[in-house]
């Protein structure tokens, strides 16, 4: 949620207001509020996100599963699809 406050172009008062009201929801909700961090650096999530390279593929059962996991340490991220789907499926 504060990640999408620093997103938009809020004024002082805006983000501050939002700031207060989030803390709000965390106190009502039983959280503390102090653990609240708002940090105005910008973060290298996005950065990181990029630089990662992808590998798709099609699940298939615990076969797919094995070899993902070869690829767990590695900087490949891994996604599942499949063959299954309502497009390709006939209708009866």
């Amino acid at each position: 949620m504060i990640n999408r406050m620093n997103k938009h172009q809020l004024s002082k008062s805006s983000k501050e207001q939002e700031y207060n009201t989030i803390r709000q929801i965390m106190y009502n909700n039983k959280y503390n509020p102090s653990t609240l961090n708002i940090s105005k650096a910008k973060r290298t999530g996005k950065q990181e996100k990029k630089d990662k390279k992808r590998a798709k593929f099609t699940y298939t059962g615990k076969e797919t599963r094995f070899i993902a996991k070869l690829f767990k340490n590695s900087p490949i991220r891994i996604s599942f699809t499949t063959n299954n789907t309502i497009g390709k499926n006939p209708q009866t």
